[in-house]
C-alpha cells in the first residue's frame, strides 16, 4: 500500500506544477444564462477544496505546514478560519497578523482561500467572540433557555453585538482589500452554522419578537414565491390561510416551526447587516452555511434559526446581501440536499462535507457545484482513495467547468447499498449506470463532448446504452482509457473485445495501480491492470484498490 500512496502523490505533483499565476481582479459571482459560476480575470473557477481544522490557521507555522500538505494532495482551494477574538482582542484595537499569515501562505503556495469569519456564532455558540464581548452579558446579551438562564450564545436580537461584529468584519475586509495583492482570498463565509440550541430565544427581546408581527418583507416574499416555497414553510403558512400581516402565531400557528421561522428572521437580518458592512469595504462573494437537520427533528440538539431547508426561503427573503446559502453536507441524502440548495436563486457551494471524494463527481457534474470541500482535509493526507479521486477530478476539472450549465453533462452516485441502477439521457442516447454490489465506491460523471462522443469518469459501475430512436441499435465503435498528459490527453489503451463486451458495455473499472514484484531475487516492474467486463463481479477484483478512470467513448447506431 505504501507504494500505491507514493505513486499517487507523485502523479499529483506532476498534475499540479509549482508555477503560479497571480490574479489581478477579485473573485466575482457571475449569473448568466447557464446559471452561476465564480470567475476571476475572465476565467471560470471551480474550487476543488478542503476545509482545514478550526485552529489550523491560528499560526503561520500550522497553516503553512497544512497547506504544503493539501496542495500536494491536489487541492486548488482551502477553507481557512478568521477569528474575531484574535483580530480584535481589545475593543477598537485590531491585530491582522493572522490575516497576514493567510495571505503569505496563499501567495507561497498559489491557492485560493475561502475565508470563514468565526465571530458572533460558530456551531450555534459564541466561542469565537472576543472576551470583551463575551464577558459583558448586559451590553452583549445572551439567548436564554426555557428556564430563563443565559446560554453560551449571543442573542441575534442584540443590536450592540451586531454593530460590533459588523465593524470588525468591515475592518477585516478593508485590510484584505488593501493587502491581498494577488487576490487569493476569494470567497467569504459570514459566521459559521449560526443558530441557538433551543426551540427559541427566551430573552426579553426574543419573546417580544415572537409576539410581534411578521415582517412585511417576508410575507411579500412568501406571496410572490408561493409556488416554489419549500414544503414546511409553505405548509405552515397555508394552514393559517396565507395571512398577510399578523403575529407569528396568527400567521404560522403556535408551534416550534413558527418559533424557528421567527428565529430565522433574526439570524438572517443579523447576517445581512454584517455582510452589507463587509461588502461596503470589499465586495467579494459572501455566503452563510447551515448545520443541516431533518425537518421533523425537534430543536435543541442543533442550532435552530440557522439556514436549514425549512427556512431557506426566509433567508432568501431577508438576507439580500448574502450571495448564496450553503449546506454543510453530512446528510445521507447527498443528492436530495444538493437539489434543495441548487436552485434558480441559489448556486450550490459545499464548504464542508464528509472526507470522501466520490460525491464531488455528482455535485460538479449534475448540480453545477462551484465548490466541494471535505472538512478536516489534513486528516486524509494519506488516504489513497481520496488522493486518487482528487487526482482524476483535477484532470477533468477544466472540462467540467466548460460543460456546466450546458445540459450536456450528468453526474451519478450510489448513496446507499439499495441503489442498483440509474438512467439518464444525453446526446440522443439513453444510458443506464449499473452499480456493482460489493464495490467500495460507485460514482462518476458523463460529458457529451461531441456528436456521438462522450467522456466518462468514474468507478464501481458499468454502463449500458440504447439509442433514443427505438428503430436503431447503439454500439461503441471506439473506446479509450485516457490520462492527462500536460495540456492534452494520452490514450493508455484502446478497449474492445473482452474489455467492452464487444462494444456493448463500458466498465468503469477505474485505475488499479499495481506494485512491482520484489521477491526471491526478482525485480519485475508492474503492468497496467487490464480488466475484462466479465471480471466486474469477481470478489478479488472488487476488493482491489482502485479509483476513478477516464474513458472516451465514440458511439454509432444502425437500423434494427
Amino acid at each position: 500500500m505504501n507504494a500505491i500512496r507514493t505513486f499517487i502523490i507523485f502523479c499529483v505533483f506532476l498534475l499540479f506544477p509549482s508555477s503560479l499565476a497571480f490574479a489581478t481582479e477579485p473573485m466575482k459571482l457571475i449569473h448568466d444564462g447557464k446559471g452561476y459560476h465564480l470567475e476571476q480575470d475572465g476565467e471560470k473557477i471551480l474550487m476543488l477544496a478542503g476545509e482545514l481544522h478550526n485552529s489550523t490557521s491560528s499560526t503561520y507555522e500550522s497553516l503553512d505546514k497544512a497547506v504544503t500538505t493539501v496542495k500536494a494532495m491536489g487541492l486548488n482551494s482551502v477553507v481557512a478560519t478568521a477569528e474575531w477574538d484574535l483580530i480584535e482582542p481589545e475593543e477598537g484595537k485590531f491585530d491582522f497578523s493572522s490575516i497576514d499569515n493567510i495571505i503569505r501562505t496563499a501567495d507561497k503556495h498559489g491557492i485560493h482561500v475561502v475565508l470563514a469569519w468565526f465571530a458572533t456564532w460558530k456551531n450555534g455558540e459564541s466561542g469565537y467572540a472576543p472576551l470583551w464581548v463575551k464577558s459583558d452579558t448586559k451590553k452583549y446579551f445572551r439567548c436564554r433557555d426555557s428556564k430563563g438562564e443565559n446560554m453560551n450564545v449571543i442573542s441575534p436580537y442584540c443590536k450592540a453585538a451586531m454593530e460590533a461584529d459588523s465593524r470588525a468584519f468591515s475592518k477585516m475586509m478593508e485590510y484584505i482589500r488593501d493587502h491581498d495583492a494577488n487576490r487569493w482570498i476569494s470567497v467569504i463565509q459570514v459566521e459559521n452554522e449560526c443558530g441557538v440550541m433551543s426551540e427559541m430565544d427566551h430573552s426579553k427581546a426574543g419573546i417580544a419578537a415572537f409576539k410581534a408581527e411578521v415582517p412585511n418583507d417576508l410575507t411579500e416574499y412568501l406571496k410572490a414565491n408561493y409556488d416554489s416555497l419549500l414544503p414546511r414553510l409553505k405548509q405552515r403558512w397555508t394552514e393559517n390561510g396565507c395571512k398577510m400581516g399578523g403575529t407569528w402565531i396568527q400567521v404560522f400557528g403556535d408551534n416550534d416551526d413558527a418559533r424557528q421561522f421567527c428565529l430565522a428572521v433574526a439570524f438572517s437580518e443579523y447576517l445581512d447587516n454584517v455582510t452589507a458592512a463587509g461588502k461596503k469595504s470589499y465586495d467579494l462573494p459572501m455566503y452563510a452555511n447551515a448545520w443541516l437537520v431533518n425537518d421533523d427533528q425537534k430543536p435543541g440538539n442543533w442550532p435552530a434559526g440557522g439556514p436549514v431547508p425549512k427556512v431557506l426561503d426566509i433567508y432568501k427573503a431577508m438576507a439580500k446581501h448574502l450571495d448564496w446559502i450553503s449546506p454543510d453536507l453530512y446528510d445521507p441524502d447527498f443528492k436530495g440536499i444538493c437539489g434543495i440548495y441548487s436552485r434558480q436563486d441559489n448556486p450550490l457551494f459545499i464548504p464542508e462535507t464528509q472526507r470522501i471524494a466520490g460525491p464531488a463527481y455528482y455535485a460538479f457534474g449534475e448540480r453545477d457545484a462551484m465548490c466541494y470541500s471535505p472538512f478536516a482535509i489534513e486528516d486524509v493526507y494519506d488516504d489513497p482513495y481520496f488522493l486518487g479521486e482528487y487526482k482524476v477530478l483535477g484532470e477533468i476539472l477544466p472540462l467540467v467547468a466548460e460543460y456546466q450549465g450546458t445540459g450536456r453533462m450528468h453526474g451519478f452516485l450510489r448513496q446507499s447499498e439499495k441503489d442498483s441502477v440509474e438512467t439518464f439521457e444525453l446526446g440522443g442516447y439513453e444510458f443506464k449506470v449499473w452499480y456493482i454490489k460489493g464495490e467500495r465506491f460507485s460514482h462518476g460523471l458523463a460529458i457529451q463532448t461531441g456528436d456521438d462522443e462522450f467522456l466518462f469518469a468514474g468507478v464501481g459501475a458499468y454502463v449500458t446504452f440504447s439509442s433514443s430512436d427505438a428503430q436503431k441499435k447503439a454500439y461503441m465503435w471506439k473506446t479509450e482509457e485516457l490520462e492527462k498528459d500536460g495540456d492534452g490527453w494520452k490514450t493508455k489503451v484502446y478497449m474492445n473485445g473482452d474489455q467492452t463486451n464487444n462494444g456493448q458495455q463500458l466498465y468503469l473499472r477505474g485505475r488499479m495501480p499495481n506494485e512491482e514484484y520484489h521477491e526471491y531475487g526478482f525485480e519485475i516492474p508492474a503492468p497496467w491492470t487490464d480488466v475484462s467486463h466479465q471480471r466486474r463481479f469477481w470478489p478479488e477484483w472488487q476488493k482491489r484498490f482502485k479509483y476513478s478512470g477516464i474513458y472516451k467513448v465514440n458511439m454509432y447506431t444502425f437500423e434494427k
